[in-house]
């Protein structure tokens, strides 16, 4: 059986590539990962994860540039299983190796991976420095604004992922990108955030204080505007909020109030001292959602 046959290949022939522990099959299903044919592509997918091969994990991450969005959102969906040869990529000797994994990791959130990629985040004159910095940004923003926006905080990825950029940000907040990824990453109500701006003494409390004083970035303003309406928010961060000038920081804000807290949050923003981000707001300026402008 050659590749091309692949595309006439029945039900059971695929059965049989897929538990077969002839080692034949996964190369034959490799092959047929470039073909121009979604169906034939998408069939060796599929086998090749069901085989659990590590070879076949590894070949997979290896012909990344054959894949288009529907392949990717397969292998997204199976993301675990590419753990192993992802750090297994990052490790190699091979730079071709390592911009797949990194494409990989960037795509599928593989957060297991962090501690390798960091080593390439912090050799700043390392040939793969900014795409590892553009990865773990990547993952970040992406994994922490589903926690912001949609209240997603138990997610396993994102779980892993705050729990490895804390140990780095205690290690090296004096790297602006580590400082930047945590940021993007963590959510107000995350344990680890609250622990840190609670204690002034922190080498890393400095290098988050400032980046939310002067970040416009939208993660940073959703921070400020959850801890706006928390209670229990140190002084000193409310008093960063009330001196933001950002107005994106009040729609941000607003977003976060339900219709069942409106009229409590409507008095708690009565009682705050004045908002600078409220100085000269226009509506009209903004394009916000209907539920917003209530």
């Amino acid at each position: 059986m050659t590749a091309n046959t692949l595309e006439i290949a029945s039900p059971k022939t695929w059965r049989v590539l897929e538990t077969t522990t002839n080692q034949a099959a996964t190369s034959l299903l490799v092959r047929g990962l470039s073909s121009p044919s979604d169906a034939v592509r998408r069939g060796c997918l599929n086998s090749l994860i069901a085989r659990k091969d590590p070879e076949g994990f590894r070949q997979l991450l290896l012909n990344w540039d054959q894949y288009d969005s529907a392949d990717i959102e397969l292998l997204r969906s199976n993301a675990r299983c590419f753990v192993n040869a992802a750090r297994s990529l990052l490790a190699s000797d091979e730079m071709r190796d390592k911009k797949f994994a990194l494409a990989a990791i960037t795509e599928l959130d593989i957060t297991d991976s962090i501690d390798i990629l960091m080593e390439y985040v912090l050799s700043r004159h390392h040939p793969l420095h900014d795409a590892a910095c553009y990865c773990l940004l990547s993952m970040s923003q992406r994994l922490g604004r589903d926690s912001r926006v949609a209240g997603r905080l138990d997610s396993p990825l994102r779980q892993t992922l705050v729990k490895k950029l804390h140990g780095e940000l205690l290690r090296h907040c004096e790297i602006s990108v580590v400082v930047k990824a945590w940021l993007t990453a963590v959510h107000w109500d995350d344990g680890a955030q609250r622990s840190l701006l609670l204690d002034p003494s922190h080498s890393a409390y400095l290098r988050l204080i400032s980046e939310l004083a002067t970040s416009n970035d939208p993660a940073a303003l959703q921070l400020l505007a959850g801890y706006f309406w928390r209670p229990t928010t140190p002084p000193s961060l409310q008093a960063l909020i009330l001196e933001h000038s950002n107005p994106e920081l009040f729609i941000e804000m607003a977003k976060l109030v339900t219709d069942e807290q409106l009229d409590s949050l409507l008095c708690q923003l009565q009682l705050s001292a004045p908002l600078a981000c409220l100085k000269n707001f226009d509506w009209s300026s903004f394009k916000v959602e209907r539920s917003v402008e209530r």
